[in-house]
């Protein structure tokens, strides 16, 4: 049974910060971005980004600690990651058959 207590908490952050740090790295070619950043990411998140580039990914660092002002399931976390190019929300999330969580999404501050 999954719980939204403060370990989820801090492991939610924690994955949304990992997630943002692989995809934060547009110096890389794709195939290693891509090495580090598809184990983070959910099915259909892998879907998504498998045809970005990440030449054109304006952040290249985190730049403080994650943030997650409140969440209503334990299945979902929406999760501000600081960035040289602005806060990024990061939304992860995890079930009952996949209980780590996993990266769902990466939006940009200016699309917010």
């Amino acid at each position: 049974v999954l719980v939204a207590d403060a370990d989820s908490l801090a492991a939610a952050k924690a994955a949304a910060v990992a997630g943002m740090t692989a995809f934060a790295q547009p110096d890389l070619d794709f195939e290693l971005w891509w090495a580090g950043l598809e184990p983070l990411l959910s099915g259909s998140a892998i879907q998504a980004y498998r045809t970005v580039d990440p030449a054109q990914i304006p952040a290249t660092e985190v730049v403080g600690e994650a943030s997650l002002p409140g969440w209503d399931t334990p299945r979902i976390a929406r999760v501000g990651v600081p960035t040289d190019a602005g806060v990024y929300l990061v939304i992860v999330s995890r079930n009952e058959a996949d209980p780590v969580w996993r990266v769902e999404r990466i939006t940009p501050p200016e699309a917010r």
